[in-house]
This record gives structure tokens, C-alpha cells and sequence, in this order.
């Protein structure tokens, strides 16, 4: 099904996995639970 064409395009793993995608581009991806300043800091640099 289509989710597992995207899961493996992206070699996704693990849930959850985030991607940041700026132009089409993958810019940040995190795997696994991560406490929410962690998050902040990774994706708002690009926001």
C-alpha cells in the first residue's frame, strides 16, 4: 500500500519518526520519543 512505499523511501524504523522537509528537502529527522524542548530546538531553527 502507499504507506509502505513512503515508510521505506524514508527508511523509517522506528515510530515515532519526525521529518522536517524544507523545499522538498529533508532537513531534520528525529526517531523515537523526544521530550518536547528537544524538538523545539531541532526544528525551529528552520521555521
Amino acid at each position: 500500500d502507499e504507506s509502505t512505499d513512503v515508510t521505506m523511501q524514508f527508511s523509517v524504523m522506528s515510530v515515532p519518526t519526525v521529518m522536517l522537509f524544507v523545499g522538498g528537502e529533508m532537513r531534520e529527522r528525529i526517531t523515537g520519543y523526544q521530550p518536547l524542548p528537544r524538538l523545539i530546538d531541532k526544528f525551529e531553527p528552520h521555521l
